[in-house]
């Protein structure tokens, strides 16, 4: 929902927990041993990742600059990383600003930033359409149908020791069980509570 500074920010921090992450699946996938993430046709490579990594690359830059110049705050580009540090300050500003439309369409391009990047990195199992009739609840306009969300995990940094230095390597944890979604305003419910609405309304 638009107006959750804090919800925001901690989406964009996720994001940019998530974005060197692609970069590094790219680079296992490819084999490649140096930082260069560069693909040629015979190397194999995790399609999910290469999209989420150019749709990140091209999209999150043009969101910042957009979001800077309905604040009115001079931009210049800059890459995903810094873009992904800013845009919580530019979104607090459009709140302020009383630019909802625009502080709302942000929070959707980080939602579904943050969702792809998950789900090329598998942290989130597949999800399924469900009937059209399953809209949600929260507002009338637009009617929008619900999905079914897989669990969803979350990246943890963990300090072991390697060769006797401290090292910090990434695991992961289990944010939340499946849950129904709306991608329009991003509210969620359990599972079991739609599952009964649902079976209701077809016996009815």
């Amino acid at each position: 929902m638009t107006g959750d500074p804090a919800g925001f920010a901690e989406d964009c921090a996720e994001l940019g927990e998530l974005w060197p992450q692609l970069a590094e699946a790219l680079q296992k996938d490819t084999g490649a041993t140096s930082g260069a993430t560069a693909i040629t046709a015979s190397e194999p490579f995790n399609l999910d990742v290469m999209r989420a990594m150019v749709e990140l690359s091209a999209q999150v830059p043009v969101t910042t600059a957009w979001a800077a110049e309905r604040c009115g705050e001079p931009w210049r580009p800059r890459p995903v990383p810094t873009c992904l540090h800013n845009l919580p300050r530019f979104h607090e500003r459009l709140l302020a600003l009383q630019i909802a439309t625009t502080a709302q369409a942000v929070e959707q391009d980080v939602r579904r930033w943050r969702r792809l990047a998950k789900l090329a990195l598998r942290l989130i199992d597949p999800s399924w359409d469900l009937p059209s009739w399953v809209v949600c609840t929260a507002h009338e306009v637009p009617s929008t149908p619900l999905r079914h969300v897989g669990a969803e995990r979350a990246i943890v940094w963990e300090v072991v020791q390697e060769e006797g230095k401290p090292k910090k390597k990434p695991s992961t944890v289990l944010m939340r069980d499946g849950y129904w979604l709306c991608e329009h305003c991003g509210q969620t419910w359990p599972t079991a509570q739609w599952e009964l609405l649902v079976a209701a309304v077809k016996a009815s």
